[in-house]
């Protein structure tokens, strides 16, 4: 699999797409943005194969889990919040599973968390908290 970055002629609307041929590249980006711009055709279309291959947002979740899990070993104490990240945490509990990667981000895994957390989200913790 091939990386391209395709983009309408005069616009900054690049995007790179892994497809086999430079056609399929361009279907895929037509497909992307035809609701929205239906005067747009293969004409308006400009597309270059990247030398170097960007990693997917799939691998870079996987590679900062793998991070994550190594900061933080199943039982450590965490605070976590569960919107924006500002003033006290929502709770604080132990990582009670590995981080894994859901929709192409990082989660972790805390006891007495209804759900994942994103690991943006989760700090160690003091253990004089608990």
């Amino acid at each position: 699999m091939k990386a391209f970055e395709v983009n309408v002629k005069g616009r900054e609307w690049a995007t790179v797409i892994r497809a086999e041929t430079a056609g399929k590249a361009k279907y895929e980006y037509l497909l992307d943005v035809w609701d929205s711009w239906p005067d747009v055709g293969f004409k308006d279309l400009t597309c270059y194969t990247l030398k170097t291959i960007p990693p997917t947002n799939q691998e870079i979740a996987e590679r900062e889990a793998a991070a994550f899990n190594e900061r933080h070993p199943l039982g450590t104490l965490v605070n976590y919040w569960s919107m924006l990240k500002e003033g006290e945490p929502t709770g604080t509990g132990r990582i009670k599973h590995v981080s894994t990667v859901m929709c192409d981000h990082a989660v972790a895994w805390i006891e007495g968390a209804r759900s994942c957390h994103a690991i943006t989200h989760v700090e160690k913790a003091m253990e004089e908290e608990a």
